[in-house]
C-alpha cells in the first residue's frame, strides 16, 4: 500500500530518537543530487544502540558514509550487530518472501538478495533503541528445534548458496564455506527434530 520513495520499517517494540526522520531526509536529499534514487542504490543504514549502555549494537561502519552492499559488509568489513534503515519502496514490491508454512522467513534473504544489485550507504549515528528480551521467540531454544522452522531455515540456506554464493565467494571463500556448514548443522537439526516427531507424537504433546 506504501505509495513514497523510501521506506522505514518500524516494529511494535521499537523506538528511535527524536530527530530520526529528519536525519533520513537530510541525507536522502543530499544524496539525490548524486542519483541516489537510480537504480543504483537501495537505501540508508545506519546503527542501533543498546537501550542500557547506549553503545552501538556490535559493531560500527569502517568508516561514515561508507558506499558498499549487505553482503560486503558481511562478508568483508564484519560488520556484526543489529543495523537499520531506509529502502526504496519500488524495490520492496519486487521482491516477496517464500510462502512456505510454518514460521516467519529470515529477513536477511531480502537484504542479501538486494545486495546483488543495488549499493547502501552506511552511516554510524545511533538512531533506533534496540532491546533485547530472553524469552523473545528468537532466543527460545526449544525453537530452534521446531521442524517447521528447520525447514525453512534450510530452504534459506539452499536459497543464499545458490543465488549469492559466487558474491559471498569474491569476498571470502571461508564465508562461502560456512554456508555449506550452516547447511549440514540444519539437516541435522531437521533429522533430530524428525525422529522427536516420531518418538514423542505431537497428539502427545498437546
Amino acid at each position: 500500500m506504501a505509495s513514497g520513495e523510501m521506506w522505514l520499517p518500524a516494529d511494535a517494540d521499537d523506538s528511535f530518537i527524536d530527530t530520526t526522520l529528519e536525519f533520513f531526509n537530510i541525507k536522502l536529499n543530499e544524496l539525490a543530487g548524486n542519483a541516489f534514487c537510480t537504480s543504483e542504490y537501495s537505501g540508508i543504514n545506519v546503527c542501533c544502540y543498546d537501550v542500557n549502555t547506549n553503545e552501538v549494537v556490535g559493531c560500527p561502519y569502517p568508516q561514515d558514509g561508507l558506499v558498499s552492499n549487505n553482503i560486503e559488509l558481511d562478508c568483508k568489513w564484519k560488520v556484526t550487530g543489529e543495523h537499520w534503515g531506509t529502502v526504496r519502496v519500488d524495490l520492496l514490491k519486487k521482491r516477496l518472501f517464500p510462502r512456505l508454512k510454518g514460521s516467519f522467513y529470515p529477513e536477511s534473504y531480502l537484504w542479501y538478495d538486494l545486495a546483488l544489485k543495488y549499493k547502501v550507504v552506511c552511516y554510524n549515528d545511533k538512531l533506533r533503541a534496540y532491546y533485547i528480551e530472553g524469552n523473545s521467540l528468537t532466543h527460545s531454544k526449544t525453537s530452534r528445534y521446531d521442524k517447521r522452522r528447520v525447514a525453512i531455515s534450510i530452504h534459506f540456506q539452499i536459497w543464499l548458496i545458490v543465488k549469492c554464493g559466487p558474491k559471498i565467494f569474491s569476498y571470502s571463500p571461508a564465508r562461502y564455506l560456512k554456508s555449506y556448514l550452516d547447511l549440514v548443522k540444519e539437516l541435522i537439526k531437521w533429522c533430530l527434530a524428525s525422529l522427536f516427531s516420531i518418538v514423542c507424537p505431537r497428539k502427545f504433546l498437546l
